[in-house]
């Protein structure tokens, strides 16, 4: 018998590492297609007519052109991905070469802190070369709220500044109960259930295998803890 319940409980290990790394692949593809098409938001914003310019005059305190940068900022909203439910726009914000705030979009999430916090900074300044005016994008909270945040360089013969394209990974990552056709449940960093399938209480009461991956960010803290139950 102890023989049997040790077999049964290493099947059941081997079988939660599997999905995990299951887990792991589908959430890692989920944020890179969050990343392309927040680098492809950013790059249209920075082509319009004029936006280099005003970032460069607003970043030294044009307030004129400041209003320029908010009003190409409102325009975005308007951008198929984000319009057609493809992803969900947080925040636009314009950076200046310390990355820290000079304009943020009027639409969207108005409770943000307004300045990225330390660890984004010091990561963001670490990069050298052609890295550091190569899109960026990564996992961060802010008062508990999940961010994905793409940075991307805007510039010409130099660079002016950095636009911040903030997105919900929560929105884009509850796909994967239908990738995977399996119950999903997403928490924050605090445990707090952010999303649930319509059909986790139910499976959650019964036999199921429960099964858990973390999403840290780049200062190795969780951002989100990813569920999925296997029957």
């Amino acid at each position: 018998v102890l023989a049997a319940v040790q077999f049964r409980g290493a099947a059941l290990d081997s079988q939660a590492r599997s999905l995990s790394r299951v887990i792991d692949v589908a959430s890692r593809n989920s944020l890179e297609q969050l990343y392309k098409t927040g680098s492809n938001l950013g790059a249209y914003a920075i082509r319009a007519d004029g936006f280099r310019e005003a970032v460069s005059k607003s970043i030294a305190g044009d307030s004129e052109a400041t209003t320029r940068i908010l009003a190409l900022f409102e325009e975005q909203y308007s951008q198929r991905a984000i319009s057609g439910g493809i992803v969900k726009l947080v925040k636009l914000r314009l950076l200046d070469l310390d990355y820290k705030l000079v304009a943020q979009s009027q639409s969207g999430d108005a409770s943000l802190s307004q300045a990225l916090p330390d660890f984004v900074i010091r990561t963001l300044k670490k990069r050298e070369g052609a890295d550091s005016v190569r899109a960026f994008g990564m996992l961060y909270t802010d008062q508990h709220r999940p961010l994905y945040s793409v940075v991307i360089s805007v510039s010409g013969l130099k660079t002016y500044g950095f636009l911040e394209v903030l997105l919900d990974p929560v929105y884009h990552l509850q796909h994967i109960t239908e990738e995977l056709n399996v119950p999903l449940a997403i928490s924050n960093d605090s445990d707090q259930v952010l999303f649930k399938s319509d059909n986790w209480d139910a499976l959650a009461s019964g036999e199921t295998l429960p099964v858990s991956f973390e999403l840290k960010d780049q200062n190795s803290q969780v951002v989100l803890q990813l569920r999925i139950l296997e029957d």
